[in-house]
């Protein structure tokens, strides 16, 4: 899978799925798996879990006390962090839609998510929707484009989108 620096998740794709299906019916088992692949680095694991803590998964499965979508961000960050498609999709998504319950709408950012995910899928839907770009200011394209420049520095990418969202800019929604 692109991104994915460290592979400490048994299997492929199938394997994975198995194991969030088994998170999904509350199987504690399969939770201390992802949690031991996500601290180990494994990309897919720390989208997976970022995922199933955002949704509110395992809040509902008790499988965690809390609803802690904190934890759930900071984990879809580290995935990223590692360009894993998913998670670029996903952080991008997060960025761009109004009504996000956990980060603070900004085009600007959901633009580098999504220009670095075309990049890296050239033909995949991502790099489609970059091309309508009425959703976007030119102002926003251009911003978006300089974010990604500075994101694509090796291990970077965080400290890229930090730098930039504590900034002073202005926006323009």
């Amino acid at each position: 899978e692109n991104g994915s620096k460290a592979e400490s998740l048994p299997g492929g794709r199938q394997q994975e799925e198995m194991l969030v299906s088994g998170v999904e019916k509350g199987d504690k088992a399969a939770f201390e798996t992802l949690l031991v692949g996500a601290r180990g680095g494994d990309a897919r694991a720390q989208y997976n879990l970022g995922d199933l803590y955002l949704s509110g998964t395992l809040y509902r499965v008790r499988l965690v006390a809390n609803r802690d979508s904190g934890e759930g961000l900071q984990w879809m960050r580290k995935s990223a962090a590692q360009r894993y498609d998913r998670a670029l999709a996903y952080m991008g998504m997060l960025y761009f839609q109004d009504n996000s319950r956990f980060v603070a709408h900004d085009k600007v950012a959901a633009y580098a998510f999504f220009t670095l995910l075309a990049e890296q899928d050239p033909e995949g839907e991502l790099a489609v929707s970059l091309g309508r770009v009425r959703d976007f200011s030119e102002q926003e394209i251009q911003a978006g484009k300089a974010l990604a420049d500075q994101m694509r520095e090796p291990d970077h990418l965080l400290k890229a989108l930090d730098d930039y969202l504590a900034a002073p800019h202005n926006e323009q929604k």
